[in-house]
């Protein structure tokens, strides 16, 4: 499964989450189950495949994202990778609809 997380910097699994608004860089996590097995960094995350995009807020504009057929979780401010991950993995995130 891949997902999507809007991040400020490349700084690998330390990399944190940031408001789609205020994101650099949007980090492609490849998980295989319990590990992640990849992670790339790209400029944009339109043209892509991905199953699920993670953001810290709510409230901001998603339209792209659900446009794209993917689902969204939210994760907690300042969440590093390695800890949305692990949230993705076992079911601590909640969808936003």
């Amino acid at each position: 499964m891949v997902v999507v997380v809007p991040v400020d910097e490349n700084a690998h699994l330390q990399s944190k989450i940031v408001p789609l608004s205020q994101a650099a860089l949007y980090a492609f996590m490849t998980l295989d189950g319990l590990n992640i097995s990849k992670v790339d960094f790209k400029a944009d995350f339109k043209e892509n495949m991905f199953d699920y995009f993670i953001t810290c807020d709510k409230d901001e504009g998603l339209d792209e994202v659900f446009e794209l057929g993917a689902r969204v979780l939210i994760a907690p401010k300042n969440s590093t990778l390695e800890e949305i991950a692990e949230g993705v993995a076992f079911s601590e995130l909640d969808e936003v609809s």
